[in-house]
C-alpha cells in the first residue's frame, strides 16, 4: 500500500498524472470538429478553465469511488488525503471536497463569462470565436456528463463486492504475478518460446 499524498498540491499532481484527464477534453475538441486558436487555448482563462474541469471530474470521482479505493488500499483519493492532512472526519472531508468542487465550478463560470472579451482582445475571427465558445461548452459537457455517468453507473454501487488489494483477482495481484504466454505452436516464422 502506498502512502497518502501529504497535501492537496501533491494529491493533484499525482491524480492528474494518473488519470490523463486532459485527454477527454482534447477528444471533445476533435469530435466536435473544433479548431481552438492557440492564442485562446493557451490563454490564462482557458488554461484555468481546463484545469477546473479536470479537477472537478477527479474530485467527484473520488467521492463516488471512495469505498472501493479504500477497500483496495488505493490512497490517491481526495477524501482520504483531506482526512489525513487536515485531521478531518469522513463527513468533514466529504464537505471539504464538495467545497473544493464548488470553488472550481464557480471559477469556471466566472471565467466562461470573460471568454468573449478574451477572444475580442485576441482579435479572433467569428469562426474562431465560435470554436472557442463551443470548446467552453465541451468542457461544461465533460463535467456534467461525467457526473451523470458516475452517479448512474453500477461500477460504484457494489461496494460489498470490492476485491481487497490482498484478494485474488485484484489488478495489483495480476500485474505482480504477470501473465504467462502459451508456447507458440510448431514451425513458423517465430521460434518457440
Amino acid at each position: 500500500m502506498r502512502g497518502t499524498p501529504a497535501d492537496l498540491d501533491a494529491y493533484f499532481q499525482v491524480r492528474r498524472g494518473i488519470a490523463a484527464a486532459d485527454l477527454p477534453l482534447s477528444l471533445g475538441e476533435l469530435a466536435a470538429g473544433l479548431t481552438v486558436p492557440a492564442s485562446a487555448f493557451h490563454s490564462p482563462e482557458l488554461r484555468i478553465m481546463r484545469r477546473a474541469a479536470i479537477d472537478v471530474t477527479l474530485m467527484c470521482n473520488d467521492v463516488c469511488s471512495l469505498e472501493k479505493e479504500e477497500a483496495r488500499g488505493d490512497m490517491d483519493n481526495l477524501v482520504l488525503v483531506l482526512e489525513r492532512a487536515r485531521h478531518l472526519t469522513r463527513g468533514e472531508a466529504l464537505i471539504a471536497v464538495r467545497d473544493e468542487v464548488d470553488r472550481r465550478v464557480l471559477r469556471f463560470q466566472d471565467l466562461a463569462g470573460q471568454v468573449p472579451a478574451v477572444c475580442a482582445q485576441l482579435a479572433h475571427s467569428e469562426r474562431e470565436q465560435a470554436d472557442v465558445a463551443a470548446y467552453v461548452r465541451v468542457m461544461r459537457a465533460w463535467m456534467s456528463g461525467y457526473h451523470a455517468w458516475q452517479t448512474g453507473t453500477q461500477r460504484y454501487r457494489n461496494a460489498p463486492r470490492v476485491v481487497p488489494r490482498s484478494g485474488p483477482g485484484h489488478i495489483g495481484q495480476v500485474l505482480r504475478t504477470g501473465v504467462r504466454r502459451p508456447p507458440r505452436p510448431g514451425p513458423g516464422p517465430f521460434p518457440a518460446q
